[in-house]
């Protein structure tokens, strides 16, 4: 009879560590799935930057454009060009400046300042 209470003893002890192990294994899986949605998120992250980070280069590159454009029309009110008023002239670039419109500015004074 001892050795059949020894191999119950033995039987329980092993169930008993079979549920510690599920019990175990239940809580890495939970784990798990919390990790795979920060995992989630942090590639949602990276794409939104990896986006953003193009989107700002290319502003960048833009504003970069329109304030060397506009330094040199700055300089260009300071030059004398033969037959062009530079009154005209002024008057043109306070209009197109006044409305943010640097492409209608360029266009405008490059129109004036052409030989016709």
């Amino acid at each position: 009879m001892s050795k059949h209470k020894s191999s119950n003893q033995q039987l329980d002890g092993q169930v008993e560590e079979i549920q510690a192990l599920d019990a175990e294994l239940a809580d890495a899986h939970e784990k798990i799935a919390i990790l795979r949605s920060v995992r989630a998120e942090a590639e949602k992250a990276v794409e939104i930057g990896t986006g953003e980070r193009a989107r700002v280069a290319g502003l960048h590159d833009w504003f970069s454009t329109a304030t060397s454009t506009c330094h040199a029309l700055v300089s260009l009110l300071s030059a004398h060009s033969g037959g062009v008023e530079e009154c005209v002239i002024g008057d043109v670039v306070d209009t197109h400046v006044m409305e943010n419109d640097v492409p209608g500015l360029v266009w405008a004074v490059l129109a004036r300042a052409r030989p016709t």
